[in-house]
């Protein structure tokens, strides 16, 4: 095995989706199940290697080397970078925006929820990405009461608790979708992004109005949501 190997099995399965926003490119990721941890290893820089053996399961460590992998792969065909996968300056960091030197003014958004992982990027507009594996939220309405704006709170709380449930996990995407697309994190405040019953966004004054936003909703997988926030200011 080498990282050879590895980067043609997952360009195999890098899945791209065409996007309304011309710049924007979109890729996804859903684990098959046969790259195993220490094919995905072969793929990383020495900061992600030591990030790895820092999970005490394997599969948790496989899972962060695999959407590791599927980060660099994807980057790798967007500009066409001839490197090794693990020479590619891309650069994470805890509550920071990821960023790539190829060039470094392009936006970009990395998510992930069970086995399936997302990236989008942009030259010329901010972009936002979050996906959600859609399942039971047993504090949901509690979670939203202490997270989300009390409209939002409210239009949960009118619904039956299977749909609450979908519905929390999408408004919730949505709003990490257009935190990160503003360059923000959790801690600038989840409720400052007010999403409606149909999606529609009404930013903090700082970010403009809903005509500076775009969102889009990928669908290619019926158990996850995606949420991508595109952010054009003026």
């Amino acid at each position: 095995m080498n990282g050879n190997s590895i980067e043609s099995k997952m360009m195999q399965r890098l899945n791209w989706h065409l996007a309304r926003e011309a710049d924007v490119k979109f890729a996804w990721f859903n684990d098959d199940g046969e790259i195993d941890l220490n094919e995905a290893l072969w793929a990383l820089p020495p900061s992600d290697l030591s990030a790895a053996n820092h999970f005490e399961g394997l599969e948790d460590a496989r899972h962060f080397a695999l959407r590791r992998t599927f980060q660099r792969c994807f980057l790798k065909s967007v500009f066409n970078f001839q490197g090794p996968l693990s020479e590619l300056p891309l650069r994470q960091e805890r509550d920071s925006p990821p960023r790539c030197e190829l060039p470094p003014e392009t936006s970009l958004s990395f998510s992930s929820s069970g086995t399936m992982a997302v990236a989008a990027i942009s030259a010329t507009t901010k972009i936002g990405i979050d996906v959600e594996y859609l399942r039971p939220v047993p504090n949901a309405l509690e979670l939203a009461k202490r997270f989300f704006d009390q409209r939002e709170a409210a239009h949960l709380e009118s619904l039956a608790p299977l749909d609450c449930d979908a519905e929390f996990l999408k408004l919730w995407s949505i709003k990490e979708a257009c935190l990160k697309a503003a360059g923000k994190g959790v801690v600038y405040g989840s409720e400052k992004f007010v999403i409606d019953p149909r999606y529609r966004i009404e930013p903090p004054a700082e970010f403009g109005t809903f005509a500076h936003w775009q969102l889009e909703f990928p669908e290619f997988s019926a158990e996850h949501f995606v949420a991508m926030a595109i952010y054009m200011p003026r």
